[in-house]
Order: structure tokens, then C-alpha cells, then sequence
């Protein structure tokens, strides 16, 4: 992801601030962390999403952005520094927490909304710090919010979420929450394995 002007130039970058965002992109990304809990619903919307957004997977476990850390949900991706090369127009952010399953158009509007949200409210990030290195219950301590660890938990955060109404409206939101409950007991009784044959048969 990156911010853009009117007229098309590069918005997201300022490599004299913390984590090269300028302010209106820092703000945008703390939208997206403050709701990453809920969007995980629609970004990983399937049960074996969450075979793979596991501790110790390479995969990312906890709602923070860093540079250079897997367990991340947003890594600042990066650039090259050589002559030619205009920083700016490459400098994204990752969306880590997403896969296939996930259709693109309704996990990029509920992303979008809640980074427009975070730019609302002129939300902001914490000052970067190692943490990759710092204990689980140091991280909760923190402020930080760890990832859910199944679909069903993710539809309850989204179901409490009331911004996620705002995202699809209640209608298609009540549609949405119902389907993936039944999505889920469909394969209540399979092991991950058997899950895992299920999907690669559909996608």
C-alpha cells in the first residue's frame, strides 16, 4: 500500500520521520492497526487462515509495523538507495495478514475504510522498538494486540466492531458474519489436513 496525491505524486514517504511515513500515511496505517483484529475476518476469511498465521511460521501473529519483522501485520518494505531511483515512489507498506481465500475487493475496501478512518481521527504510531525481541506478555503490556487465533474469533471482533458497519452496512455485514458461520461448522469436523484438501479443491 501507498498514498498518492490529486495529481498523482508520491504521499506516503518522509524519510526524516519514524518509519518513513509522512503524517497523513502514519495516520492511514494506525487506522488499519487499530481495526487489524476485525479485518482479519475479511482478509484471512477462511478456518485454515489461521493454520498458517501461527507463532514460529514466518507468518505475521500480532498487530504492529516494523521494517524487518515477520510477525508484523504491516512491514515497511524496502527501497533502493542508488542513483536513478526516487525513494518516494517505491516506498510501500505490506499488508501481511491476508491470503488467497480473501477476495480482493472486499478486503481492500474494508482496509482502505479503516485507514481513511485513522486519518479522521489523526491517529498515530508508537515510536519504533524491537519488537521482535520482546516477550509476549512485555508486547500485551504494551498496547499491542495479538492477532485472533481462528475465524470464529475474528467474527466475533468483527461483529463488535461498530465501524464495521460503516465497511459493508449492516445488511451485507449480517450476511457476511452468517455465511462464514457456516462455513465454519461445514468443516467443524475435519482436521487441518482434511480442511486444507477441502480448499485446495475450491480455490
Amino acid at each position: 500500500m501507498s498514498l498518492r496525491t490529486a495529481d498523482s505524486r508520491p504521499a506516503a514517504h518522509d524519510p526524516a520521520r519514524p518509519y518513513g511515513l509522512a503524517p497523513t500515511a502514519e495516520a492511514f496505517m494506525a487506522g488499519v492497526l487499530s481495526q487489524m483484529r476485525a479485518l482479519v475476518a475479511v482478509t484471512a476469511p477462511n478456518p485454515t487462515s489461521y493454520i498458517r498465521l501461527t507463532p514460529n511460521r514466518w507468518a505475521p501473529t500480532w498487530a504492529y509495523l516494523a521494517e524487518r519483522d515477520r510477525e508484523a501485520s504491516l512491514r515497511v518494505c524496502p527501497v533502493l538507495d542508488l542513483p536513478g531511483f526516487d525513494p518516494a515512489r517505491q516506498f510501500n507498506i505490506e499488508f501481511r495478514p491476508a491470503d488467497a481465500t480473501a477476495s480482493p475487493y472486499l478486503a481492500l475496501g474494508a482496509i482502505v475504510w479503516a485507514g481513511v478512518d485513522g486519518i479522521a481521527k489523526g491517529l498515530g504510531l508508537t515510536p519504533p522498538r524491537n519488537l521482535a525481541a520482546m516477550p509476549a506478555e512485555e508486547r500485551r503490556a504494551a498496547g499491542i494486540a495479538e492477532l485472533p487465533h481462528s475465524l470464529g474469533e475474528a467474527l466475533d471482533l468483527l461483529k463488535a466492531t461498530a465501524e464495521a458497519k460503516d465497511w459493508f452496512g449492516p445488511t451485507y455485514l449480517d450476511a457476511y458474519l452468517r455465511h462464514k458461520r457456516a462455513e465454519i461448522a461445514m468443516v467443524a469436523d475435519l482436521s487441518d489436513e482434511e480442511k486444507c484438501a477441502r480448499y485446495a479443491e475450491s480455490y
